[in-house]
C-alpha cells in the first residue's frame, strides 16, 4: 500500500524484503532489497540483509562489499555490524570478527544473537565439524539464555 502511495519509498522495499526472506524466497527478497537501495543508497539495514544473501549465496565478495557500505552509513543498531563479522568470518579473519561481533553487543546484539550468526556462517560455508566444535563451545563456556542453551543443545546432540 505505501508502494502504491509512494512507489519511491525505501523502507516499503525493505519491510517486503524482509518478508520474502521470512519465506526463504532470497531471489524476490534480493530484487526488493536491490529496489530499497536503490531510492536510498545509504540506509544500513537492507545492505546488511543484501549482504548476508550474498554470503548465503557464496558470492563472498560482494557480500563483504555490501557489509562495509553498510557499516560506514550505520547509526548506532547492530545489524550491520553482524553482516560485516559474519563476512570477516567466513573469511577466517576471526579477530577481525570479534571485533565487529563486540560492536553488534555494544549497540544492543544478544550474545544468543552472535552465537546464531557464527553457527549459522559455518553452516553456510559447509564447515559442520566447526560448527559442531564452535556449539560445544558455547555450551560450556558461553553467556548464553537458557532457551538458546537448549536449542544448541539440540542441535548437537541431533549431529
Amino acid at each position: 500500500r505505501a508502494i502504491s502511495i509512494d512507489p519511491k519509498f525505501s523502507q516499503a522495499y525493505y519491510g517486503l524484503g524482509q518478508l520474502s526472506l521470512k519465506k526463504n524466497d532470497f531471489e524476490k527478497g534480493k530484487e526488493l532489497l536491490e529496489q530499497a537501495i536503490s531510492y536510498d543508497p545509504e540506509n544500513p539495514l537492507p545492505l546488511a540483509d543484501l549482504s548476508d544473501i550474498y554470503l548465503i549465496k557464496g558470492d563472498i565478495e560482494k557480500a563483504e562489499e555490501l557489509a562495509k557500505r553498510s557499516v560506514l552509513h550505520s547509526p548506532p543498531v547492530y545489524q550491520p555490524y553482524i553482516s560485516m563479522a559474519n563476512v570477516l568470518f567466513y573469511r577466517g579473519r576471526r579477530d577481525e570478527a570479534e571485533g565487529y561481533y563486540r560492536r553488534a553487543v555494544e549497540t544492543g546484539a544478544t550474545d544468543d544473537l552472535i552465537a546464531l550468526s557464527k553457527i549459522r556462517v559455518l553452516r553456510i560455508k559447509g564447515d559442520a565439524k566447526e560448527a559442531r566444535a564452535l556449539m560445544k563451545e558455547m555450551l560450556e563456556t558461553g553467556n548464553l539464555s537458557e532457551k538458546m542453551r537448549s536449542l544448541i543443545r539440540n542441535a548437537y546432540n541431533s549431529q
